[in-house]
């Protein structure tokens, strides 16, 4: 009497089906359906360990005995990683092995090189190597970049450049003027000298003065010589030529980063304010991580008492821009906002800095929608998802700025404006949610 294979068998035993029902299954899941059998097994390895880090699949093949499953697992790997700050990581000349160890890997990536292994018509593996190379700004532009010893002839090598500028080289020049002026000079000819474009360029010495402006003549000649602009810049002071400086560099920068390295509270320039009001936001598109740091001299008591500012009458301090559209890609913003030295701020100064920063959470609410909060409740469980987990997107810092004897440190009253600050877009999705909701109503009656 022959046996018959039910709908359901016969669906499972069709693989493209089979991995289809399978894929569905939520990732905490996956090593218990692993089990159910060795047709979903393979599946599920496959899909668990597609990318790995080297020092899991160590501890698993210690703890593994079977040679079948070992396989199994050598197999299902595509991309392997060693974590960054990783000790053992072996030399490059013998990445070669890892390849032969993890025959399906296409790509090994360390904290600072990527293998890549493509196979050409012949069958033939072909390895390019990607590495991370940092060039401060030499005497002289012309100088060879540094190499990267002990690569196996055979391989194909790509150097991915991060431009610094230092003042290290040029010490010896007195004038400031002068210094930056050679400075902008030879960047123009060590990009020129490159060959391609860098991912990033960061100025990070503390002598040279307006550093956006500087910045901004550099690109400018960049930009007329025909060259292309890098993607990242950091910087480590905020001056009034940012605007300027991020309209010229509008079609290539995806990440500006200004650090915290201001001498004197003094040195910060800028406000929030400032650069809200004057920078084109709306030309920046390709812009996806912000990072400012602005100066922030509160009220003072006494000037809040005397205008009667109670905790229900604080003013709208920052004004939204109606010419201002939600961008495109920004998905991360830090503010840092820089305090006079061990500022004390009375209760109602609190108060005050808390509805200033509530507002600018919902001025960053709306340059942040079409990335973020485009959909309310998903938007809602992620803004507690991620305040559990401290991984905002969006945050403010205060902080202190140095004296002359110590360094810049965390403020306080940061965390309780923090909060201030999510408090301001929490109300704007609020504010959706209700309208949402009016119209549903609307529309069923």
């Amino acid at each position: 009497m022959s046996q018959t294979i039910s709908a359901a068998e016969r669906v499972w035993s069709i693989a493209p089906l089979r991995e289809s029902i399978l894929s569905a299954i939520p990732s905490e899941n996956v090593p218990k359906i692993a089990l159910v059998s060795q047709l979903s097994f393979e599946y599920m390895i496959r899909r668990k360990y597609r990318i790995s880090e080297k020092k899991v699949i160590d501890r698993l093949f210690v703890t593994c005995k079977s040679r079948e499953r070992k396989t199994i697992y050598r197999h299902a790997i595509r991309k392997l990683i060693f974590a960054d700050g990783e000790k053992d990581v072996p030399h490059l000349a013998r990445w070669p092995r890892l390849f032969k160890q993890f025959p399906c890997v296409d790509e090994i990536i360390s904290e600072h090189d990527q293998v890549k292994r493509t196979i050409d018509k012949k069958g033939k593996s072909k390895l390019h190597l990607s590495y991370d190379l940092a060039d401060t700004l030499p005497l002289d532009p012309k100088e060879p970049l540094k190499k990267r010893l002990g690569v196996p002839k055979s391989w194909e090598v790509t150097a991915n450049i991060r431009s610094f500028v230092t003042t290290h080289n040029y010490e010896h020049i007195q004038s400031i003027s002068e210094m930056q002026s050679i400075i902008k000079s030879n960047i123009v000819e060590r990009f020129k000298m490159f060959g391609t474009v860098p991912s990033s360029f960061s100025v990070i010495s503390t002598r040279l003065h307006s550093t956006c402006k500087m910045v901004y003549d550099i690109y400018r000649n960049l930009l007329e010589e025909s060259l292309q602009l890098p993607p990242t810049l950091a910087l480590i002071a905020c001056d009034p030529t940012l605007p300027d400086l991020l309209y010229i560099s509008r079609q290539y920068l995806e990440f500006l980063v200004i650090y915290i390295a201001p001498k004197v509270y003094n040195d910060v320039t800028v406000t929030f304010e400032d650069l809200y009001r004057t920078i084109k936001w709306n030309d920046l598109e390709k812009l996806t991580h912000l990072h400012l740091i602005c100066k922030r001299q509160p009220v003072s008591h006494f000037t809040l008492e005397s205008r009667g500012d109670g905790p229900e009458e604080i003013p709208t301090i920052l004004q939204r821009r109606s010419d201002v559209n939600p961008l495109r890609s920004l998905c991360f913003f830090k503010l840092r906002l820089l305090y006079p030295p061990n500022t004390m701020l009375s209760p109602l100064q609190l108060q005050h800095e808390r509805q200033y920063v509530c507002q600018v959470g919902k001025l960053l609410y709306h340059l942040t929608f079409n990335t973020l909060f485009s959909d309310i409740q998903s938007s809602i469980c992620f803004i507690q998802s991620s305040m559990k987990n401290k991984s905002l997107p969006l945050e403010i810092e205060a902080l202190y700025a140095r004296d002359e004897f110590g360094s810049v440190k965390r403020a306080e009253f940061s965390k309780g404006l923090n909060k201030a600050f999510w408090t301001g877009i929490l109300e704007k999705l609020s504010e959706r949610l209700e309208v949402s909701l009016e119209k549903e109503a609307s529309k069923k009656s």
